[in-house]
């Protein structure tokens, strides 16, 4: 973030610009204070603000402290779509902070845990051969996974996550933190293959976080897509 907004940064000693780091996420925090008044004040940082906006464009989920979950959600509503998640690595923290959201029963229809291969053969209709052939934590099976939720709770949209939170599990091949996200939808589908870093828990996060943006971007591209057309 620093580099795409390097040149952004105040040289008034009367304006802030702080960058903080989380695990998923970055935050800019914007003050300012002045000798002659609150206003003045108020309009530096608001115009340090929108030339941001401008520069970090998609890549910002909120400039009004809205969480992740809350923003998608929101989405969903506005576009009237449904979403269904299946999960394996991250264990429902993703179904957890979706239905977090007061009102969420309007665009969540469905989360499955499959944390097994045969929850994932049984519940989300994987083929066994697919498990068999590329392993549980693939491109493959995401998008069955993502596939097979959409089709079971007939929802628009579906994200499944499937990966290696550790801290044990991993290999050369496929080592800790390698997660494979899908979303799909009825005219196609995206995958993300991640390498996150941390402990599992914050390895679980990230994953979370990532499906989430997924969706964010997709509705958000759809709906300028929507405009043009217009």
């Amino acid at each position: 973030i620093d580099t795409l907004i390097l040149d952004l940064y105040p040289d008034s000693p009367y304006l802030r610009m702080t960058i903080l780091s989380h695990p998923g996420q970055i935050e800019i925090h914007l003050s300012s204070h002045s000798k002659k008044s609150q206003e003045q004040a108020d309009k530096r940082v608001q115009k340090l603000e929108t030339n941001i906006l401008e520069r970090l464009k998609e890549n910002v989920f909120s400039a009004s402290g809205e969480e992740l979950e809350e923003v998608v959600g929101n989405l969903l509503r506005l576009n009237k779509r449904t979403l269904a998640v299946a999960e394996s690595c991250t264990g429902g923290l993703l179904g957890h902070r979706l239905t977090n959201v007061p009102g969420s029963s309007d665009y969540f229809l469905l989360g499955v845990v499959a944390y097994s291969n045969k929850a994932k053969i049984n519940a989300l209709g994987v083929s066994p051969s697919l498990i068999e052939k590329y392993g549980a934590v693939s491109s493959q099976v995401a998008e069955a996974m993502a596939q097979g939720i959409r089709e079971k709770a007939r929802s628009n949209l579906s994200l499944a996550v499937t990966g290696i939170a550790g801290p044990t599990g991993g290999t050369p091949e496929k080592p800790v933190g390698l997660v494979y996200i899908a979303l799909a939808w009825d005219k196609g589908s995206k995958l993300k293959k991640n390498l996150f870093l941390g402990n599992r828990d914050k390895i679980k996060y990230q994953s979370s976080q990532k499906a989430l943006d997924m969706v964010r971007r997709h509705l958000a591209k759809n709906k300028k897509k929507k405009r043009a057309l217009k």
